[in-house]
C-alpha cells in the first residue's frame, strides 16, 4: 500500500505472502528464509489456491529464476574446480539453503511435475546428507562427514516427500508410485511398499519390471478402512516408454493414459493384479 492509498504490485506474476524470516524467528544467519517459501504453503492440500492455479505455476517459476541466479556463480566455479561441466550447473542447484523451510518440491509434486520435483527433492536431499545418512539442518556442500547436528525437521521435509512419491492422498483418489525415478524400475528391478499408512487404510504393493520383454507387473493390495474413489496406478518406463495395452486380475482394462503412465483403477477391493505391456 503505497502513499497514495493505492496498492502496487512489484511482483505482478507471482502470488506473496510475508512470512517469518530468519530475524524474526531467531536465526539472523538466514534473511532470506521467507523467500524460499513465499505464497506455496497457500497451494498445500485444502488450503485456499490450487497448486495448477497460474499465479502458483508462475510463483515457481520466479522463485526458482531468482534463487538459482543466486547461486549459480557458485556451483559453476565449485564444478570448474572440480573439472566438471558447467553448461548443465542450473540442474545441480537446488536454491534452498533450508530445504525444510521450502514447498518447492510439494508444489511441484501436487501439479504432477515429477521431473521438477525429483530434481529438487534429490539435489536438495544431497546437499544435507551426512556420511552416516543423517541430515543437517543447512547446506553442506563439500562436507561429507557424518552429521554431529542432525536436524529433525529436516529428516520430516524428506520424509514426507518420500513418502508422497511412493504412496499420496489427493481428496478421495490415492496415488501409488507416483514420482518414483524411473531408474527404480531398471530389467530386474522391483519397488515394494509394506504397511504404508494412509487415510484409506495401510497399503501394501510391489511393482516388478520385466522391460527387456515389455511388460511390468504390479500387485496390490487396497487399503480397507475407507475405500478410495479412484487409485491411480504410475509406472514410469525407465525409458519413457509407452503403455500399449493393460490387463487387471487377468482381464484386458482400458482406463490407462500413455501419455501420463497412468491405471487408474475403480470398483476393485482386496487384491488387484495389474499387468502393463509395452
Amino acid at each position: 500500500l503505497g502513499d497514495d492509498g493505492m496498492y502496487h504490485s512489484y511482483l505482478p506474476r507471482m502470488a506473496y505472502s510475508a512470512g517469518l524470516t530468519g530475524p524474526e524467528i531467531g536465526a539472523p544467519q538466514f534473511p532470506d528464509c521467507d523467500n524460499w517459501m513465499g505464497a506455496l504453503p497457500l497451494a498445500e492440500p485444502f488450503a485456499a489456491i490450487d497448486a495448477r492455479d497460474p499465479r502458483m505455476m508462475e510463483t515457481l517459476d520466479d522463485m526458482e529464476e531468482m534463487g538459482t541466479r543466486e547461486f549459480l556463480a557458485q556451483n559453476i566455479a565449485g564444478r570448474k574446480k572440480k573439472g566438471l561441466p558447467t553448461k548443465d550447473a542450473w540442474f545441480w542447484t537446488p536454491y534452498s539453503r533450508l530445504p525444510k523451510a521450502s514447498h518447492v518440491a510439494n508444489a511441484y509434486l501436487l501439479q504432477d511435475d515429477v521431473p521438477s520435483f525429483l530434481r529438487f527433492w534429490e539435489n536438495a536431499y544431497a546437499s544435507v546428507v551426512g556420511a552416516d545418512g543423517r541430515l543437517w539442518e543447512p547446506w553442506m556442500p563439500g562436507n561429507f562427514d557424518d552429521c554431529k547436528a542432525p536436524d529433525n525437521g529436516t529428516a520430516g521435509w524428506f520424509m514426507e516427500n518420500f513418502r508422497d512419491l511412493l504412496a499420496m492422498e489427493d481428496g478421495p483418489d490415492l496415488w501409488i508410485a507416483k514420482a518414483t525415478p524411473r531408474a527404480w524400475l531398471r530389467q530386474g528391478d522391483r519397488i515394494s511398499v509394506r504397511h504404508a499408512p494412509t487415510y484409506f487404510g495401510d497399503l501394501d504393493y510391489e511393482i516388478v519390471s520385466d522391460v527387456e520383454h515389455g511388460r511390468i507387473t504390479a500387485r496390490i493390495e487396497t487399503p480397507s478402512r475407507h475405500a478410495a474413489r479412484k487409485i491411480i496406478l504410475r509406472l514410469r518406463h525407465p525409458a519413457g516408454k509407452r503403455i500399449k495395452s493393460v490387463s487387471v486380475n487377468g482381464e484386458s482394462w482400458r482406463r490407462f493414459d500413455p501419455a501420463k503412465e497412468t491405471i487408474t483403477l475403480s470398483g476393485l477391493s482386496g487384491r488387484v493384479s495389474v499387468v502393463a505391456r509395452y
